[in-house]
């Protein structure tokens, strides 16, 4: 029964979409946007509020645009650590435990649209933004990112690196921002006037062709050293993509996983992440 409601919901959207777009390719454009970066998911539930009950709250900004975040404290040097799309900074929980263990403060995000942060709508150069916001009131020495959340830390770290950030890693992180859209249109099903008023209208926002926004390309000239960890059975990002990543950027170490998923929610992974940053961080 979900399934055939479901199938429905996306014959009538895709519909809705390509008629809208007979009339006008950039409404269409504009439509497609605000459904694409509405998350329908990642918002505080009681629980993760209780996971996040012992870290200090703090609401920093972006113009009018409020910034979550969550502070634990553990040691002189701090991590920052930035969570993926329909997530929040309770995701972290048991990494934080590990990190503050090993010696380590530590601060998490919520990215625009999730969690207890503002904006109606994610971006993933609005988060970049909002990330650079946190490194500049809690200095981290290193920055992690998973998904959404490692394309905007990669990003950070290229063009508004904090001089205190000396590591990055990087988990399950998409290199090209057209490809995690091309998912949607493909799935949807939508007309090319609609794809083409889609991503015409993105250009107008963020200034640049879609095709600009290549981690695999924009991370050659990074000078910092930096950890990639990504899932051969990975169906949400490709695997491939941090292959491409980590042979352009120097300074990177790669480990491939298999049978972790997206999500690299294990005690493998965990003790990878804080092993690498104690090591290199000591």
């Amino acid at each position: 029964m979900k399934q055939i409601r479901l199938k429905i919901q996306l014959i009538l959207l895709r519909n809705y979409l390509n008629i809208m777009a007979l009339f006008s390719e950039l409404k269409a454009g504009q439509k497609t946007a605000e459904i694409l970066f509405k998350p329908r998911k990642g918002h505080l539930t009681d629980e993760n509020r209780k996971i996040l009950s012992e870290a200090t709250w703090e609401t920093l900004s972006l113009g009018d645009v409020k910034i979550q975040t969550y502070r634990w404290e553990g040691g002189k040097k701090t991590i920052l650590l930035a969570h993926g799309w329909e997530s929040n900074a309770a995701r972290w929980a048991v990494l934080v435990n590990n990190l503050r263990k090993n010696g380590f403060s530590v601060v998490a995000i919520d990215a625009p649209a999730h969690g207890e942060s503002g904006s109606p709508y994610f971006n993933a150069l609005l988060y970049a933004e909002m990330i650079e916001v946190a490194a500049k009131r809690f200095v981290p020495t290193a920055m992690v990112g998973h998904s959404a959340g490692a394309f905007a830390t990669a990003f950070c770290a290229i063009h508004y690196l904090h001089p205190s950030v000396s590591h990055i890693v990087l988990l399950a992180p998409p290199s090209e921002l057209n490809q995690i859209f091309d998912k949607f249109l493909d799935y949807v099903k939508v007309s090319p006037k609609v794809r083409r008023g889609f991503y015409n209208q993105l250009e107008q926002r963020f200034g640049k062709p879609i095709a600009y926004f290549s981690i695999k390309e924009l991370i050659k000239p990074l000078t910092i050293k930096g950890l990639i960890i990504h899932d051969k059975t990975d169906d949400i990002c490709a695997f491939s993509d941090s292959t491409f990543i980590h042979a352009n950027w120097q300074g990177s170490t790669f480990i491939p996983t298999e049978g972790y998923g997206h999500r690299l929610q294990s005690d493998f992974i965990h003790n990878s992440v804080s092993d690498y940053l104690t090591k290199e961080l000591s």
